[in-house]
């Protein structure tokens, strides 16, 4: 059994970082666990301490909202474990976790157990394989910010920002202001049909304002704004020279003979998230599929505590909502967790704090409405189309493995690989799943998930050894990791 702490938090993304703010308040014992070099996860991802930032205001108003929280986080910081560089990359006895280290314990493993463990582990984007997005040049829209966030390069001249959701108006801004050139930003749903769920977002003025002010700097910068459109294949020899875009019907399904073709550089492209289910799995906690929240999530109770006494889930980890959600949602698991290790806790904020999550939650509800993703997805691919890139497996090869009876992803990956490469299915399950629904006409829950099995992530040799490594100290390395693939540029 590993060294016993009060409450590990794992993630220091808008979750993590507001349930250790609130339980340190309280005097209650924290230890953080991330694996970033810096705290604030993807969306409040700060750049380099050597970096400057010649104009903040270019990052969006997300980076300006993490730095509220930051500066909250480092007025109790002194009173919290905090341990970047540190992956947790399993889970034994529930809340028992195994931990790679690179600063507090020389880049050797170890265990650690939680009397009560928060999980705020974030959400990595859902991958929509097309021809061409193989190429490079093609990145998710989550990792061409990260590009423009923490090393302040435009990876291309000329953009075609395509999706879904209010991340590509953030990057298509961002993009502009850094000096890059937006082609257009195709938006594959339509906001028009926010308009039929009006009540539900009267008395969110400030959300409602800030995507006309994002809508209104689209203008000003010269980049149009399509609606039911998506790229359909990149073309281009030895990287993206040219975009093909088309119309899509209301199920995404791509209209024939309405193609054009952009040229281009660079491609972003962004269809939501996915929420990073793999350790309250491998803890044991019981799962809902859940389209409109990115797929499975733990099952929580009011106070956010899953099926696991003293295991408890926030953030878009526990389904992708946000990051006000997400700043929520960790300071109620806090209290519900320093109400199990027996600390007081006033009854009127856990209400307002539920309060404020309905009102929130009624919002979210017509956002999910315009992007869950629709069955015309995977008809963006044709049969020779890479869907596991790791180990190169086309869609031709997943058809005939479903053709031979395999229909779980389980089931699928024993027979031709798929899933089985570097990122273990983060980015080809989702498709895989979609494929086997569409082909039995059943639902993408009905494939079941791949079984998580640690480690997680590969782990370096040394790692093992019982001498530590002379690894870089806390802030020595301030440029992003490995160990997230889900986050890495898809090209």
């Amino acid at each position: 059994m590993g060294d016993v702490r009060e409450m590990v938090i794992v993630g220091a993304g808008p979750a993590g970082l507001s349930a250790a703010i609130r339980a340190a308040e309280s005097g209650a014992s924290v230890t953080l666990l991330d694996d970033n070099s810096l705290p604030g996860g993807q969306i409040y991802r700060q750049p380099p301490a050597a970096f400057r930032i010649a104009d903040p205001t270019a990052l969006g108003a997300d980076f300006l909202a993490g730095k509220e929280l930051l500066q909250r986080f480092e007025r109790v910081r002194e009173r919290i474990e905090y341990h970047p560089q540190c992956l947790v990359w399993g889970v034994f006895n529930e809340r028992e976790l195994a931990l790679h280290d690179n600063v507090h314990e020389g880049g050797r493993i170890h265990k650690l157990l939680g009397k009560t463990v928060i999980f705020a582990t974030g959400a990595y984007e859902r991958a929509a394989p097309f021809p061409g997005w193989t190429l490079p040049g093609v990145f998710t829209a989550g990792g061409l910010q990260i590009s423009i966030k923490s090393q302040q390069i435009l990876p291309g001249r000329r953009f075609l920002i395509s999706g879904t959701g209010p991340l590509l108006l953030v990057l298509a801004n961002q993009l502009a202001k850094s000096g890059g050139e937006v082609a257009a930003l195709l938006e594959i749903s339509s906001l028009r049909s926010a308009g039929l769920h009006l009540l539900r977002l009267l008395g969110h003025w400030d959300f409602l304002s800030r995507g006309l002010r994002y809508h209104l700097e689209l203008k000003r910068h010269g980049i149009p704004y399509r609606e039911r459109e998506t790229v359909v294949a990149a073309h281009g020899k030895g990287r993206v020279e040219e975009a093909v875009v088309a119309k899509v019907d209301a199920k995404w399904r791509p209209l024939p003979g309405s193609e054009r073709t952009i040229p281009v550089d660079a491609i972003a492209v962004g269809f939501g998230f996915l929420s990073n289910t793999e350790l309250t799995r491998l803890a044991g906690c019981l799962h809902d599929f859940r389209a409109d929240l990115g797929g499975w999530v733990p099952r929580r109770n009011e106070g956010l505590e899953t099926s696991v006494p003293g295991v408890f889930a926030a953030g878009d980890g526990a389904g992708v909502a946000g990051a006000p959600v997400a700043r929520i949602e960790g300071r109620l698991a806090a209290i519900s967790a320093l109400e199990r290790l027996e600390y007081k806790v006033d009854p009127i904020e856990r209400k307002t704090l539920l309060r404020e999550l309905a009102k929130l939650n009624r919002f979210r509800s017509v956002m999910d409405r315009i992007s869950t993703p629709r069955p015309g997805l995977v008809e963006l691919m044709t049969p020779d189309t890479v869907v596991c890139r790791c180990e190169e497996i086309t869609r031709a090869v997943i058809e005939e493995t479903l053709d031979e009876g395999f229909q779980t992803l389980d089931g699928i990956k024993r027979r031709c690989r798929a899933g089985m490469g570097f990122c273990q299915g983060r980015i080809c399950s989702p498709t895989v799943a979609a494929l086997a629904a569409r082909r039995k006409e059943g639902s993408v829950e009905g494939a079941g998930w791949l079984n998580p099995r640690p480690p997680l992530q590969p782990l370096p040799l040394n790692a093992f050894s019982t001498e530590p490594s002379s690894g870089p100290a806390a802030g020595e390395d301030d440029t992003p990791g490995t160990a997230n693939p889900n986050a890495m540029p898809a090209g």
